[in-house]
């Protein structure tokens, strides 16, 4: 029994795990209080995850260097996709406000879109805080990503809208828990997302630069184990 309450047990790594997991959520939220920085805290959080993930650096530490690097980047990104948001609200208003049969054609076009606009949401910030890339680079590398690897980005799709499903299917209890999953699910969210991303970056980093940050990561665990 004695081993399961090691520093390095399995229990201490799942409440460690979920420890990080809450802080993380509590992060986000105060970076988003500005709201204009929406994109800069979900830039921030998912860096945040997809380091504890690999068990470097602390939470708190890996999200604010984030958020700092990333901060006038995310906010471009995040009105671009505020307007892109709107130009489809407007296409919506305009393909289901149709008679006759274009507009069987139309809905459809809406949906192909909207399902792209969805993989867009769900993959941009979390390259960003990986990759250093110009804004038109940043969105042709998530396309990229994406038909890369669909099975997985259906998967992390899935994982970012499966709250919201939740919340519509019980919106009687929402108000109610929402103090509860507020520090919760942004965290468990990217942190099941963050091991699938983590898969298709490999695909596009050099595999020397693999090798330098895994040779750093086992350098940072000697230290720590030195020190304490």
């Amino acid at each position: 029994m004695g081993g399961i309450f090691d520093l390095d047990g399995s229990l201490m790594r799942a409440l460690n795990g979920f420890a990080d997991m809450v802080v993380m959520s509590l992060w986000w939220l105060l970076g988003c209080l500005p709201l204009v920085t929406i994109g800069a805290s979900t830039t921030a959080l998912y860096y945040a995850a997809m380091k504890s993930v690999r068990h470097e650096g602390t939470v708190t530490r890996n999200f604010w260097k984030s958020y700092r690097e990333n901060l006038k980047q995310a906010v471009v990104v995040e009105g671009i996709l505020v307007v892109l948001g709107f130009l489809l609200y407007m296409m919506y208003r305009l393909a289901f406000g149709m008679d006759g049969g274009l507009s069987g054609i139309a809905q459809l076009g809406f949906q192909v879109l909207f399902f792209l606009y969805l993989i867009l949401l769900s993959f941009v910030f979390p390259v960003l805080s990986r990759f250093v890339l110009t804004v038109p680079q940043l969105f042709r590398n998530v396309l990229i990503m994406c038909i890369g690897d669909v099975p997985r980005t259906v998967g992390i799709v899935v994982i970012h809208l499966l709250p919201l499903l939740l919340i519509f299917l019980r919106i009687d209890w929402f108000f109610t828990a929402l103090p509860m999953l507020a520090a919760l699910v942004p965290g468990i969210v990217v942190t099941l997302n963050a091991g699938m991303f983590l898969k298709i970056f490999q695909k596009y980093i050099p595999e020397e630069i693999l090798e330098q940050e895994e040779e750093a990561n086992q350098n940072l665990g000697m230290f720590e184990t030195e020190e304490s």
